[in-house]
């Protein structure tokens, strides 16, 4: 507050509500909105917030209980707040919530290899209805800075160690994807290059990466200076985030054939072989599969949808024909 009361005329300040404590505990009642909203104020020495956005509300209580947004309604007459807004835990759940609550105001994640705001429709949606998007974990948690792999410790404290060593993993790994592909941007750092493919989109209000350092701020800010990536540019960053989809959906299939056959197995002990033989299928697939992951992006680019689909396909026909 002593440090933003100087300057606030030429800032912009947001908040949220509705998370009580670390433990994921929520309140969305009227009382709760509104004291909460008068301790900002109060700590950051000011009398209004830009845009004050509901955390990751149940849709369904939004629905039932329109005391909600009378509230936000009344702190916004009041002059408290000036752009009610909601975070959202999915693009669909941000899609709803400007169709149904008409929020001016979005915060959705969306970086280098999580896109689903675009598959979904929600920027153009925004874009028709003139709603703002805030960007969230444009660095994918810190992984798309190149600097953190699946073996390091995270403390109890951190989300990420919550996670399986798979997905730690696959989102450690992400970066090269990019990096390979575009050779010609090497004077710039994996965080320069994920900040600007993010605020390349004219949709896209800003984008919220974690800052713990001097030296996190200079890196991240200089990131404008390089402008934004052509429309050609952005196709190719397409273009390499579907392989890294379809590889997710042939997982999930591999899941469901091992299941399958799991289920098989314990229906007829007598069809021994013909559960080997499947297992046998499944597991060479998956081998292939391994394989053909490994292949840097620039040589399948242009055909890799085709190709794991028709993979997929295949690995269907395979295991019901057998």
């Amino acid at each position: 507050g002593e440090t933003l009361k100087k300057v606030r005329k030429d800032i912009v300040i947001s908040s949220k509500v509705g998370f009580v404590n670390f433990k994921g505990e929520q309140n969305f009642s009227p009382e709760y909105i509104r004291n909460s909203l008068e301790s900002s104020l109060k700590r950051l020495q000011t009398d209004y917030i830009d845009i004050f956005q509901l955390h990751d509300p149940q849709i369904n209580i939004l629905q039932e209980d329109h005391r909600i947004f009378e509230t936000l309604e009344s702190l916004k007459q009041e002059g408290k707040i000036r752009i009610i807004g909601i975070s959202t835990k999915s693009p669909e759940e941000s899609l709803i919530a400007i169709e149904q609550f008409y929020v001016k105001g979005i915060q959705v994640n969306f970086n280098l290899i999580d896109q689903r705001a675009l598959d979904n429709g929600l920027f153009k949606k925004c874009e028709e209805l003139g709603v703002g998007i805030i960007g969230r974990t444009p660095l994918c948690f810190g992984f798309l800075t190149g600097k953190y792999s699946a073996d390091d410790n995270y403390v109890t404290s951190d989300h990420r160690s919550l996670w399986s060593r798979e997905q730690l993993d696959c989102w450690a790994k992400a970066y090269k994807l990019f990096s390979e592909e575009f050779t010609g941007l090497k004077e710039q750092t994996n965080t320069q290059i994920a900040l600007r493919y993010c605020l390349s989109y004219p949709m896209l209000s800003t984008t919220i990466p974690g800052m713990l350092t001097e030296e996190h701020v200079d890196e991240n800010t200089s990131s404008s200076n390089y402008g934004i990536f052509s429309d050609s540019q952005l196709q190719k960053f397409r273009n390499i985030t579907w392989p890294l989809i379809l590889g997710v959906l042939f997982v999930l299939l591999l899941g469901l054939s091992a299941l399958g056959l799991i289920v098989l197995y314990s229906a007829s002990n007598q069809n021994n072989i013909m559960v080997i033989k499947q297992a046998t299928r499944v597991g060479v697939a998956f081998i292939l599969m391994l394989i053909l992951c490994q292949i840097p992006p620039r040589y399948y680019r242009k055909w890799s949808p085709w190709f794991f689909g028709i993979g997929i396909l295949l690995l269907v026909a395979v295991l019901i024909v057998g």
